[in-house]
Parts: C-alpha cells; sequence; structure tokens
C-alpha cells in the first residue's frame, strides 16, 4: 500500500498509460480489476491525436522476450472522451456491488502552455463534477471520488515526429510546469505527476530534479507557518525508448490486425491489412530490452531526490514503468527506488490476467 497524498494506491501495481487503456472498456476492465491498485489512461490531447504516426502506425510484440515495439503517437480519443468516461467509471458498479474507490491518473500532453492550462482546467471540472455528486449524495461512493484524480503530464513521448519530448531539455520544461505550479496553488489538493523519458546521461536526471527544486514554497500563514510544499506528487519513469527498429524476422507472428484497439490503421501492402509480423517497425520499444534502463532512471531520480536539500523535493514518490514482465522485475524495480511498479507491455502481451504474475 502507497499513498500519494490523499490517494491510496493497493497494490501498488498499475497499468501504465500505453495502448491498453485507450478505449472505455479496457479502462472498465483495469479499473475493476483486485489485480490493478490505480489506473492511467492512455496519454491524450484536448483535441485527439491526428498526426501521420497515428494514421499509420502498428506494433509488434518481439519473438525472442517479452517486448514490444510501436510507432503510434497519443490517443486519437480527445481528452474531453477521457473526461467522461472517468466520471462515469467512478458511478460504475462494480462486481462487488459498489463503486471502486480506486485513484484514477489522466494522461495529458499538450504542445503549448496555453494549450497545456486549458487542459488542466478541464480536468478540475470534472473534479468539482465529481465532488458535487459525492456532496449531493455521499452514500453511493466508498470515498470522495474528485480526491482520487491525478494527472500525469507526459513530457516524454518518443514518436511525435515534429514535437521532440521537451524533457530531454530540462530547462524546456519551465513554462509548462509554470502552468501546473499555478494550478496547484490555486488548488493544494491537486496531484501532478510527470512522466519523463529514459536518460541515459544521468546528469539530465540532476537537472530534471533542480528544475522542480524552483517549485517548492515555504508558507507564512499561521495555518502551514514555516512548511514546504511541492506541488510535484511522482514522477514516472521511463518512458519507452525511441528511435528504434525491429526487423521482420525479430518479430512474434500473429493473426490479429496490428492497429488492436488503439484506432490506428495498420500499414497497406497491397492493399490489404498485414499482420505486425510481416514487416519492419520503427518506433519505440518497451519491455524487458530496456529493463536495465528503467532501472537505472529510477535509482538515479531515487538518489537525485534523496540528495535534495528540499524537504519537500524528497518526499516526491516514483512510479517505475520498463520491464516489469515477472514478480521478479517488479521487485527489483522497488529495490530500486519505484514506489509503485506500471505495466505496459505485459499487458499488450498477455492481458490483465498476467499483473497475477507480479503479485507477491
Amino acid at each position: 500500500m502507497v499513498t500519494f497524498r490523499s490517494m491510496t494506491i493497493d497494490p501498488p501495481i498499475m497499468n501504465a498509460s500505453t495502448l491498453s487503456a485507450t478505449e472505455l472498456e479496457e479502462m472498465r476492465a483495469l479499473f475493476l480489476s483486485p489485480l490493478t491498485g490505480a489506473t492511467v489512461t492512455r496519454t491524450s490531447t484536448s483535441f485527439g491525436f491526428r498526426g501521420k504516426e497515428q494514421q499509420s502506425g502498428s506494433i509488434g510484440i518481439l519473438s525472442d522476450s517479452i517486448s514490444s515495439i510501436y510507432s503510434m503517437g497519443y490517443s486519437h480519443h480527445p481528452l474531453k472522451s477521457y473526461i467522461l468516461w472517468v466520471e462515469k467509471l467512478f458511478t460504475t458498479i462494480g462486481p462487488d456491488g459498489r463503486m471502486s474507490g480506486k485513484p484514477f491518473f489522466i494522461s495529458i500532453a499538450e504542445r503549448t502552455p496555453a494549450c497545456l492550462q486549458k487542459a488542466v482546467e478541464a480536468i478540475q471540472g470534472l473534479r468539482k463534477a465529481l465532488d458535487a455528486k459525492f456532496c449531493a449524495s455521499p452514500g453511493d461512493f466508498p470515498s470522495n471520488p474528485s480526491t482520487l484524480i491525478a494527472i500525469e503530464v507526459n513530457f516524454s513521448h518518443p514518436n511525435i515526429c515534429d514535437f521532440p519530448p521537451p524533457a530531454f531539455n530540462p530547462p524546456d520544461l519551465i513554462p509548462f510546469l509554470d502552468v501546473l505550479a499555478a494550478a496547484f496553488r490555486e488548488d493544494p489538493s491537486l496531484v501532478l505527476g510527470l512522466k519523463l523519458p529514459p536518460y541515459s546521461d544521468q546528469r539530465r536526471v540532476v537537472e530534471v530534479v533542480q528544475v522542480l527544486e524552483r517549485y517548492t514554497e515555504t508558507h507564512t500563514d499561521t495555518l502551514r507557518d514555516g512548511t514546504r510544499t511541492s506541488p510535484w506528487t511522482y514522477l514516472t519513469s521511463i518512458d519507452a525508448l525511441g528511435g528504434c527498429l525491429a526487423l521482420p524476422d525479430q518479430l512474434r507472428p500473429t493473426d490479429s490486425d496490428a492497429s488492436g484497439s488503439s484506432g490506428a490503421e495498420a500499414p497497406q501492402t497491397n492493399g490489404t491489412n498485414t499482420s505486425a509480423a510481416a514487416q519492419a517497425i520503427r518506433g519505440a520499444v518497451g519491455g524487458d530490452v530496456v529493463h536495465s534502463l528503467a532501472l537505472g532512471n529510477v535509482a538515479a531520480f531515487r538518489r537525485a531526490l534523496d540528495a535534495s536539500s528540499d524537504s519537500a523535493i524528497r518526499g516526491v514518490r516514483i512510479i517505475g514503468v520498463g520491464g516489469v514482465t515477472s514478480r521478479e522485475a517488479a521487485t527489483r524495480m522497488c529495490s530500486a527506488g519505484a514506489d509503485v511498479v506500471a505495466v505496459a507491455t505485459l499487458l499488450e502481451h498477455g492481458g490483465i490476467d498476467s499483473l497475477k504474475d507480479l503479485v507477491g
């Protein structure tokens, strides 16, 4: 059991913001499953992603490990769809005859600070609506659902060809972080996290933490005199590793459409959809092949956070992602410094039931 401000994640296992959380029914299954302690949406934008990566994207599972490669971008569904779906799921009766009290993370990405501000305002509108429902009928809910929504801002997606991830150059984060910090200042109950790319140069990890330290505030009011607070509740590390190529002989044959449930169209050959294994795929890899890199990044962030002179920064949590495909891998991730582990490729490979392998 792990706490993220007002949230409790139990068990400390969740999905990552990947293809398996694109559609409502996929999120419903994750949200209601006893194998997850929280659920996160696939990363969305205000208007839905329509880049060429989305229109011709594909996904493949590597044949020699539980690893994946995909070329899609953000979700084709707009943020407003996920807001409606999350509200619906919080009022869904589960198998136990009750509504769920599980946290829900909404993953978003925007190209400008102004667009990010509007996205955050939309999510805050959802939280206010859920709070009103709870206040009107508290007996219907196990807890106030407005306190169970977190925002994950994806600064790391590797498959957006005309928008390099801003987190690769930490100072580029500042205009976006200014927006998030202002939202937190207005509403200190907001749970905010940043999804970050894999760093091969761990000096970047220290630079990210130094940027985050700029936003801690010391309060001078009577109730909180001397208390230091940071807008940042957690970091998610790592996102998939971009710039990769898998050739046909490396990919597992499949009879399913390469687009799966992502909404992307499978590449065409002579006018016919082909399996993901029938062609090379350029894109981002996840799963076993990035596990050591993920462990290194999580450990580096934990060291950098713990070494901060800022007590609020030392309290930032880490969601560890990357090659969590077995109980042993989950244990390693926690040993490296993750408070919660998140799963992407394992879900694509084996579905929700595969999470049983992670439960101790």
